[in-house]
C-alpha cells in the first residue's frame, strides 16, 4: 500500500512528479494514455518503491516491488530534479526524512 504523498521517477528523465494522493495518481496517469514506461516507478513517503505497470495486460496500475529507496537515494533525485530546474545550491540539499524529501519536490526550493 502506497504511503501518499509520493513522487514518480520517469526513467531517463531527472524531473519528478509530486502526487498528494491516489485521486492526483489516476488524474495523472490518465494523461499517460500510452502507459508508463517499464522502468518508471513511484517512490512513496517512506521509500516504498512501486512499478506503473501491471506486466500481466500493461494497464497502468500501482504495484508493489518489494524494493525501497534510502533517505540518501531519494536526496539524490531531489536534487538532480532541482538541478533540471535551474536551481542554484543542489549541492547543499539535505533533508530529515523520505517524506520531506517527497514534499519538496511540491513546490521549487
Amino acid at each position: 500500500m502506497v504511503v501518499w504523498p509520493a513522487m514518480v521517477k520517469f526513467d531517463g528523465d531527472p524531473e519528478l512528479d509530486y502526487l498528494a494522493d491516489e485521486i492526483e495518481w489516476k488524474r495523472e496517469s490518465e494523461l499517460h494514455y500510452l502507459g508508463y514506461q517499464e522502468d518508471d516507478v513511484l517512490i512513496d513517503s517512506v521509500g516504498s518503491i512501486f512499478t506503473l505497470n501491471d506486466p500481466k495486460d500493461n494497464s497502468t496500475k500501482i504495484m508493489p516491488t518489494n524494493k525501497n529507496s534510502t533517505l540518501e537515494e531519494v536526496i539524490e533525485l531531489v536534487k538532480a530534479h532541482e538541478s533540471s530546474l535551474g536551481s542554484c545550491c543542489v549541492a547543499k540539499i539535505g533533508f530529515d526524512s523520505i517524506l520531506v524529501a517527497v514534499n519538496s519536490i511540491k513546490s521549487p526550493l
